[in-house]
């Protein structure tokens, strides 16, 4: 495959990573090089070089993707959510079916992964940019759920929305400490704790 037909070959920025990013995972970031990846993406050397720069940069766009893409999902259901839910009482079972479903312990992995990913951000600026960029667009996302649930009425209007984005955010991170925990709580008496937090924002939506 020639160099230039590899640059332009439809797909082929999503097979690096797709391939790096398997690496990553199962070997871990030591084993990421240009040549091995190169081979599993079907691509030339020079594809990589042009996407992504350096071996740095497709590091840095491997942990800000899986920072980012854990999340997703979550930032979905509750966007739905808030566009939908009529009443104070529909809109607080479904921030309970996402909180349930938010802290299941099959997620353990994954929230170790967010942690990988910001660990490694330590002395790497260019990591450390892609993934507070990330970052900030997931609190910008949950800020404009927060800003139409206010405006529907089924979130106090007296308090910051970012401030309550930040605060979903933070103890969705904050949960791997209950796998670190020897002696953890139950996942139900933690969930509980969380709605009860998290009701305090929430609001009856106005009669009109």
């Amino acid at each position: 495959m020639g160099q230039d037909s590899s640059i332009a070959a439809p797909g082929g920025r999503e097979r690096i990573l797709t391939a790096a990013m398997a690496t990553l995972e199962t070997r871990g970031e030591a084993a990421l090089r240009f040549a091995d990846i190169a081979k599993d993406a079907d691509v030339a050397v020079s594809v990589i070089t042009h996407h992504f720069g350096t071996r740095e940069g497709l590091i840095a766009e491997l942990h800000a993707r899986r920072f980012a893409s854990i999340s997703a999902r979550d930032h979905e259901a509750l966007q739905h959510l808030v566009e939908r839910a009529t009443t104070r009482a529909e809109f607080a079972a479904g921030v309970a079916a996402i909180t349930v479903a938010t802290f299941d312990d099959s997620r353990s992995e994954d929230r170790f992964a967010r942690l990988v990913s910001i660990g490694a951000m330590h002395g790497r600026p260019e990591l450390a940019a892609a993934i507070r960029q990330e970052a900030t667009v997931m609190i910008d996302r949950v800020t404009q759920v927060i800003e139409t649930g206010q405006s529907r009425g089924l979130v106090a209007t007296d308090v910051d929305p970012r401030a309550v984005a930040t605060f979903i955010r933070a103890y969705a991170l904050g949960m791997v400490e209950r796998y670190l925990d020897n002696r953890p709580t139950s996942r139900e008496a933690v969930v509980e704790v969380i709605l009860r937090a998290v009701g305090v924002f929430m609001t009856e939506p106005n009669s009109a």
